[in-house]
């Protein structure tokens, strides 16, 4: 039998030759030829065996010899990886340049876990990619990020002669909005938004917030300071970077950039340290202490001052004269402090007696108050609130019955309350003695203007209620513009005028006297203008 040649899964006849030795003779056969090819896989199949790894591995295996494809195979784009592992694609850097401030500014807001002592919950930021000087605004309500945007384009505006070109920001709905939108599209100030959920082309100012937030907590963490006070170290962790070398402006001050000028560093202090303000103007008399235990809150933006917090009444001074105690921090040894409503109170501070003197090795010039001993922790094996360490601030609520009578609504209210009807006995009696109007008839055609009475009641120095105001005014409200009134005037004495009047007193030794106006009526008299009481 002949030998011949087969395909291995066809079983098709390939060849069939006559063999005089051990190999077989081939003869190019008379009927048409057959094309035999071997296709090797793809990388894409390759791609699909191996599990859809990524084109590197391919190609480390088959410069190893384990696997062979040609390199023109991989530029299918596979839909499976695109559903499965789609990334990311890189950023780089931004190659805006700008030559003018102003010319770009980065915002973002910030949100608090923690609430600050005032209530405020959020903290914006407007940072100048020229100077790359950053101005703070802590922030109540998101909601509250427009009025300030306005706020800082007002002072850009009036204290650099400047406006806003662009504004980058990101896509949340404080900023994209259309009270922002109409406002900028009005000024001609262009946005810039980074797309949703891609906080990574708001850079700029993503890192000032994490500059801010990491100073924040080392100056809260340094002066044993609570959580709630994290706006007054904002405000001075703003006012420290302001005046750093920045490297994103080759290592420039901003203050020196955007003011050109040099900055002092003479009136820095340790944010949290021990204080005595000057109380000389607010002491009730000469034997009173002139200075007070305070802790050191910052610089306030509109005063060339410092902000210092009194330890026992927990109100806010204002003085340029302080004395400080940069390695000494009050919060360090003091009890939790009080709710957050009690903290600022507007009144003027009261002076307190003046500590005890303790040795020069105390960490302390006050004392603290001795605190009772702390109970025994349960033994239960219940897991409460108190072992977690979670703890409220006691709401301590006030029963005493106040006499004080409300604010009456109305005249009539008023004449029926022992107390409000004798004010106004004392105000219209006066108003009489001083022959203030005198009653004549009644013209025809002519706008009455009324009066109306206006209730206050007024406290002295320590809170306490005095007396029940009541004063009898013109009703303003009733004046037709351009028939019975042109222009409005407020008198009031500038304090320049108070002081030049001083000054003159004291050069020529002229005795001064207080005078008192206890009622006035004060009203603007014009042709064919009367008043009807």
């Amino acid at each position: 039998m002949l030998p011949q040649s087969q395909d291995l899964w066809t079983r098709t006849k390939l060849l069939r030759c006559n063999s005089d030795g051990p190999l077989y003779t081939i003869t190019p056969p008379v009927s048409p030829a057959y094309a035999f090819s071997i296709q090797a896989p793809t990388g894409d199949l390759w791609h699909r065996r191996l599990g859809h790894t990524g084109i590197s591995t391919l190609q480390s295996l088959a410069s190893s010899g384990f696997i062979y494809f040609s390199k023109t195979d991989l530029t299918n784009l596979c839909h499976a990886c695109q559903l499965g592992k789609h990334v990311c694609l890189p950023f780089f850097n931004s190659n805006s340049i700008v030559s003018t401030p102003f010319e770009l500014i980065h915002s973002d807001l910030w949100k608090s876990p923690v609430s600050s002592i005032s209530g405020v919950k959020y903290y914006l930021i407007f940072l100048d990619d020229f100077s790359h000087y950053v101005w703070v605004y802590p922030l109540k309500q998101k909601s509250d990020a427009f009025s300030r945007f306005l706020h800082f384009s007002a002072i850009v505006r009036t204290q650099f002669h400047h406006g806003i070109s662009f504004l980058q920001c990101d896509n949340s709905g404080e900023f994209n909005n259309r009270h922002f939108r109409d406002h900028l599209a009005s000024t001609g100030t262009g946005f810039r938004f980074s797309c949703p959920h891609t906080s990574q082309q708001n850079g700029k100012a993503e890192r000032m917030l994490r500059t801010i937030n990491n100073l924040i907590r080392s100056l809260l963490i340094h002066a044993h300071m609570p959580l709630g006070y994290w706006v007054e170290a904002l405000h001075t962790a703003t006012h420290i970077l302001n005046l750093l070398p920045s490297a994103a402006i080759n290592n420039e001050v901003p203050f020196t950039r955007l003011f050109n000028k040099t900055p002092r560093y003479d009136h820095l202090r340790v944010f949290g340290s021990l204080c005595y303000p000057n109380l000389l103007a607010t002491s009730v008399h000469k034997l009173a202490p002139r200075s007070t235990a305070c802790v050191f809150l910052g610089y306030p933006s509109d005063q060339r001052g410092f902000r210092c917090l009194d330890i026992h009444s927990k109100r806010i001074i204002l003085s340029r004269h302080v004395v400080f105690g940069d390695n000494v921090f009050p919060f360090a040894h003091s009890p939790a402090p009080r709710p957050p409503e009690e903290i600022f109170v507007p009144m003027t501070p009261i002076p307190r007696l003046p500590p005890l003197p303790l040795s020069p090795s105390s960490p302390l010039v006050v004392t603290p108050p001795v605190e009772p001993p702390p109970a025994p922790a349960p033994s239960h094996p219940m897991q409460t609130r108190d072992k977690s360490g979670i703890t409220k601030p006691v709401h301590r609520l006030c029963l005493h019955t106040s006499t004080v009578s409300p604010l009456p609504l109305n005249h009539i209210q008023a004449a029926r309350d022992p107390n409000w009807n004798p004010a106004m006995g004392e105000e219209y009696s006066t108003l009489i003695k001083m022959g203030t109007w005198c009653l004549v008839p009644r013209p025809k055609n002519t706008n009455i203007i009324r009066s109306m009475w206006l209730y206050k009641h007024k406290f002295d120095s320590n809170g306490r209620l005095s007396r029940y105001k009541a004063r009898l005014v013109a009703n303003g409200n009733s004046q037709l513009p351009g028939v019975d009134c042109d222009e409005t005037f407020s008198p009031v004495v500038k304090p320049a005028t108070i002081r030049a009047v001083l000054h003159v007193a004291t050069a020529y030794d002229w005795p001064l006297r207080q005078l008192d106006v206890k009622n006035a009526f004060l009203v603007r008299c014009s042709a064919g203008v009367s008043f009807y009481a």
